[in-house]
């Protein structure tokens, strides 16, 4: 077997792949241009909106904020509780959605995992219900307009 019969083979071959590999290219995108304009939503191609939505000069932000026996305020940060409330934002961005119960429940669980310090007593043991509050906020200036108090949760909440 000659050896440039070899390298024929191989070039032919590796013909056979660019040609291959072009045309999964051309299928792909092809689905994502279709996909795009009929405004579908057939995961993975999600019609382009990943990071298209626009946003409007105001945005709402939720906070939650520990409330002592002295009616001392302090904003509760969920980094600070244990690794499986790191997201409760996004719980807390819903909360309108949940009962009275629930609510008084999910706050229960915030204020119960509170991490414990070693000051005169510790903060879980010295706040007394949550409050939520809704920020909106001007995207221009990042300046916060307006500060809403929507609910107060928790055992001894009022």
């Amino acid at each position: 077997m000659p050896i440039c019969g070899g390298r024929r083979v191989a070039a032919v071959e590796s013909m056979k792949a660019s040609t291959l590999g072009r045309a999964v290219m051309q299928v792909l995108l092809l689905t994502m241009v279709l996909v795009g304009f009929t405004s579908s939503e057939a995961w993975p191609f999600t019609s382009f909106h990943l990071f298209s939505r626009t946003r409007g000069r105001f945005v709402d932000e939720w906070v939650a904020v520990t409330v002592d026996t002295f009616g001392v305020e302090a904003r509760l940060r969920f980094l600070d509780l244990p690794l499986e409330f790191h997201n409760s934002e996004l719980r807390l961005k819903r909360f309108g959605e949940f009962t009275i119960h629930q609510r008084n429940s999910i706050c229960d669980e915030w204020i119960a995992a509170m991490p414990r310090r070693t000051l005169i007593s510790p903060p879980s043991e010295r706040t007394q219900f949550l409050r939520i509050y809704q920020i909106r906020r001007d995207v221009a200036s990042n300046e916060s307009t307006v500060r809403a108090l929507r609910y107060e949760c928790g055992a001894h909440a009022p």
